[in-house]
């Protein structure tokens, strides 16, 4: 029975991971019935936010898998693609830098590079859009010492 439960549940995580979360979903649903693993609380919220636009409900269950496992990338991963999936982008890079805080992982690496980050404005005292800012940093990029 525990190798059913344990075979469902890394199935579901996988599918889920892989961006399949129909699947994932269904997996999941079934070992959460047994079971109230960290992991599969927050990728369940995943496939949920994802499935059924439920992003309120997948995030609390990201935080309550984070109060019960806080030292695990993976669940930081689901928390951030949550936020990315509802628009929340500065929310999701923050759960990512604190999952890449917690230990080394490509999956958050990616999505950090997917996102793309923007350096800070050459003179901070100015807005973004000054045409100082622009045009210095497009000057300073060309001559890549920026």
């Amino acid at each position: 029975m525990k190798s059913e439960l344990q075979e469902q549940m890394n199935q579901g995580l996988d599918e889920a991971r892989r961006g399949e979360t129909v699947l994932a979903q269904i997996h999941l649903e079934k070992v959460l019935q047994q079971s109230r693993h960290p992991e599969v609380l927050a990728w369940y919220g995943f496939c949920l936010a994802r499935n059924k636009g439920a992003f309120i409900q997948g995030i609390e269950l990201c935080k309550e898998a984070l109060r019960a496992a806080p030292d695990s990338p993976d669940i930081y991963l689901a928390t951030g693609r949550i936020y990315l999936l509802a628009g929340r982008r500065r929310s999701a890079i923050s759960a990512f830098n604190k999952g890449l805080k917690m230990g080394r992982s490509d999956a958050i690496v990616g999505q950090l590079q997917r996102i793309g980050l923007r350096r800070k404005p050459l003179f901070s005292f100015l807005d973004r859009d000054h045409f100082l800012n622009v045009y210095v940093g497009l000057l300073l990029s060309y001559l890549k010492s920026r």
